[in-house]
């Protein structure tokens, strides 16, 4: 502590003001901004005023930890702030996808021609058999309120609603088809969760690329169990099958095979394999891990 002290004091005094300056004026930053670094230049700028009018206290090193510490917090704070909004960011740009995906899938699930058809066999079994096409006419009903309903929902569904749905679209089917189509079911397992609207369009592909496509027609069969670390779904055909490397079919001839995947894996982490022989049949088995 010299008489000259003030000189080695004041090139810090003059740097920390012109800091204070240049960020007060800047457009560019926020107000936020403005406030975390005029602290950290105004606590050492006082500091140094207060070490040379009281000598044998060195407040301005200290004031200087703790501005570089005010400066530290408010860095962290803010890179939080700006992970924070981008995982949020991210989360409603998957929920939005997930959210189209659904609604390809419904409208995909809901054909002209599938109305027309179911429609048409109703309305020949009004005079033939009316009992026959009033069950048709609330099961299509029910069809279409399930799928419709399946748009509005954001989270699983039970399997058991599922299952009921897949039941209901059998059903109108049935009419159409009569002995050409057969149904076995095998539900040992049905207490989980699952995407709405993931398993019915499998069951449908396998009616329509798979049994139908046979002249006598075939046998739809479903069946559920339980292991250690999955609840597991099969679906199987005995149709006409194909060729798993063949890249048609995946290029919109089946319903919804991409839409199906990606509900599965993003709303419940669920997986999907495909094994199939042409002229043999097809076993599509979807796992829904616990």
């Amino acid at each position: 502590r010299t008489k000259f002290m003030f000189f080695s004091q004041g090139f810090q005094f003059v740097a920390f003001a012109v800091v204070f300056l240049l960020t007060t004026f800047n457009k560019k930053t926020t107000r936020t901004e403005k406030l975390a670094f005029a602290s950290y230049c105004l606590i050492p700028l006082i500091a140094i005023l207060v070490q040379n009018a009281l000598p044998g206290y060195a407040v301005a090193y200290l004031s200087i930890i703790v501005a570089i510490e005010i400066l530290f917090f408010f860095i962290n704070v803010s890179k939080n702030i700006t992970i924070a909004q981008q995982e949020e960011a991210n989360k409603e740009a998957q929920t939005k996808r997930t959210k189209e995906a659904e609604v390809k899938l419904m409208v995909s699930q809901i054909q002209p021609h599938f109305i027309y058809n179911t429609l048409s066999s109703i309305s020949t079994l009004i005079k033939i058999d009316p009992e026959k096409a009033q069950k048709g006419l609330d099961d299509f009903t029910e069809y279409l309120r399930a799928n419709l309903t399946s748009i509005s929902e954001t989270g699983l569904v039970s399997f058991e609603n599922e299952l009921r749905h897949i039941q209901t679209y059998l059903s109108l089917e049935k009419i159409r088809f009569d002995e050409r189509l057969n149904v076995n079911l095998d539900i040992q397992s049905k207490n989980f969760k699952v995407p709405p609207l993931s398993i019915q369009p499998i069951v449908e592909n396998a009616v329509k690329h798979g049994v139908l496509q046979k002249l006598e027609g075939g046998t739809i069969s479903i069946k559920t169990y339980e292991t250690e670390e999955a609840n597991i779904v099969e679906i199987s055909d005995d149709g006409i099958g194909f060729d798993t490397k063949d890249p048609s079919f995946y290029k919109g001839n089946h319903i919804g095979i991409s839409n199906i995947r990606y509900r599965l894996s993003t709303m419940c982490h669920g997986e999907m394999s495909i094994d199939s022989v042409v002229d043999k049949g097809t076993t599509v088995t979807v796992k829904f891990y616990k």
